[in-house]
Parts: C-alpha cells; sequence; structure tokens
C-alpha cells in the first residue's frame, strides 16, 4: 500500500517540476513509508525513494518500511549524511513543505546544498492524504470503534468522588488494552461548571452527585484517530433533561412552527430566541440550575 502512495507523490513531484521532494513530517513520513520512529528524512524523486534514520531505529526501520532504500545513520545528522553521500549532486531544484521545515533547518539545507534552489511547496504530500482508500477507512473505523467501547466501559466506573483526572486516565489505559496505540490527543474530562468551557483539561477536581460531566477523547490505530465528545450525567436526571421529548424537544418544535409562521421576515432570529426563553420558562427549567436570561 506503502508503494503506491509514494508512486502518487512521485508522479506530482514530477509534474510539479521538481528533481526531488524534502520531506520532514514525521506524520507524512508515515504515510509513506510506515515508518513510526521519531527521527526521519525523506527523499523522493521521479523514479527513487531515500528514507534516513538513526542508528536507535536500525532494527525498527527494517521491520516497518519495505518500499524505500534505508540508511542508517551513526555519527551525524540527516542531512549532514545526505551531504555526505551525494545525494542531491545530480538534482537542482528540491521542493520542501516551507510549515515543517524551521529556519535553522533551511539555512542548514542552503549551506549544505549550495548548488540546489529549494523551493517551499505545502501540499503535495497533504492533497494524496486527503483521499482515504478502502484500508485507511478501516483503519479509522477501527480506531472509532475502539473508543466508543471505552465509552461504554468508562461510564460504569464514574461516580461521585472520582476525580476527573482519574477518568482520564482510565480511558487512556483502556484504549490501549482495547488495542490502541495510544490516546489521539490530551483527554478531555471537565465536570460541573468545567463541563462548559471550550477546551476543558482534566483536574483534580472530584466529580459531584447530579454534575454533568462533558468526555471529549480519541485514540490512534496504525496512525489513524477517532475523536469522540459525549455528555453525562452522575445522578438521576431531572425529567427535562431526561426526557427527548420533553423540554428538549419541544422548545425545537415551537421554535421552529414559530419562526415557520414568519418565513422572510428579517426578525425570525430575534423571535426564535423570544420563543425559546417562552418555551424554557414554561417548563420552569430554574429547577435544573439552568438561568434562562
Amino acid at each position: 500500500m506503502t508503494r503506491h502512495r509514494i508512486a502518487r507523490v512521485q508522479q506530482e513531484v514530477q509534474k510539479r517540476g521538481f528533481d526531488a521532494l524534502l520531506v520532514s513530517s514525521l506524520l507524512h513520513i508515515r504515510y509513506l513509508t510506515g515508518f513510526t520512529g521519531t527521527n526521519g528524512l525523506l527523499i523522493l524523486t521521479p523514479t527513487s525513494s531515500i528514507l534516513l534514520t538513526d542508528v536507535r531505529y536500525a532494527l525498527h526501520v527494517r521491520e516497518e518500511v519495505k518500499t524505500c532504500k534505508r540508511i542508517i545513520v551513526s555519527q551525524r545528522g540527516l542531512l549532514e549524511e545526505a551531504a555526505r553521500r551525494g545525494l542531491f549532486d545530480t538534482v537542482s531544484k528540491v521542493g520542501f513543505a516551507a510549515a515543517q521545515v524551521t529556519y535553522a533547518q533551511y539555512r542548514s539545507m542552503r549551506k549544505l546544498f549550495p548548488h540546489v534552489s529549494f523551493a517551499s511547496t505545502h501540499d503535495i504530500v497533504e492533497e494524496a492524504i486527503i483521499v482515504k482508500d478502502a484500508e485507511e477507512i478501516a483503519q479509522i473505523r477501527a480506531a472509532v470503534k475502539i473508543s466508543d467501547r471505552v465509552f461504554g466501559e468508562v461510564v460504569k466506573v464514574m461516580r461521585p468522588g472520582v476525580r476527573e483526572l482519574e477518568i482520564a486516565a482510565e480511558i487512556s489505559y483502556l484504549h490501549r488494552m482495547f488495542g490502541a496505540e495510544g490516546d489521539a490527543f490530551e483527554t478531555i474530562v471537565a465536570s460541573g461548571e468545567r463541563s462548559a468551557f471550550p477546551h476543558a483539561r482534566a483536574s483534580q477536581k472530584r466529580i459531584r452527585s447530579g454534575e454533568l460531566v462533558t468526555l471529549d477523547f480519541g485514540c490512534v490505530v496504525n496512525g489513524y484517530h477517532s475523536d469522540i465528545t459525549r455528555k453525562t450525567e452522575q445522578a438521576s436526571p431531572p425529567a427535562l433533561r431526561r426526557s427527548p421529548n420533553g423540554a428538549g424537544g419541544s422548545h425545537r418544535v415551537g421554535a421552529w412552527r414559530h419562526v415557520g409562521a414568519r418565513l422572510g421576515c428579517r426578525g425570525a432570529p430575534a423571535c426564535c430566541t423570544r420563543r425559546l426563553r417562552q418555551v424554557l420558562s414554561a417548563f420552569a427549567w430554574s429547577r435544573t440550575g439552568i438561568a434562562c436570561a
């Protein structure tokens, strides 16, 4: 599968008039080669592909990378090794992703390869990544399935007195137990008033009875991510929040009927807001602790 991806990018490199493409993003390197190490440099020409990494990943790269020439570097940087081996001696125009290369790295590239004209590009690999093949879709589904399973388990241990950080740790543990590589991002567990924060972080706060709890988490499966957001509660919810046909359903129906009768009126958003407030007040949401001002 990686051979097909490399071939697609090589075609684009040639189409855009580059002699080579320098790929430094580890995410892009993994997509193109399968390499999961933390230090790598991929050089693509229209007819060749070379992956450089350091000696720590000597066994790693042999196991994971089957479609590229592999170079193990032991005593110098990856760019320095590329220069020593003359990997750019026969090329004159090389593309690189400006967003993935620091200014210091760019200066080093210019110094090591003075005859090369470097041109920034940001979308050669990205355009290949956008279109997902059947294997990629299967990996995404697998990641979603694991996170969905984790939610079903973690709600069993969520109870008053448990800290948000404990729930976050349980989510991370279950992700790995169910087959994921790890978390896709830092898990969000926010309870009570903290559940209204746009992007809260799990804290030492203990969950109290009756509080709403926001969970936002995901996992990684073979480099592909899931992302799930759920809101739950630590007590039997009031009828207004429990029933899908209660206030939650009524305010939508009532508001849209009111707006529907006045289609074409520029004041529709305002009258909708007034209608929502009327319905919410009629259902006495003040008992739930939610302000209707």
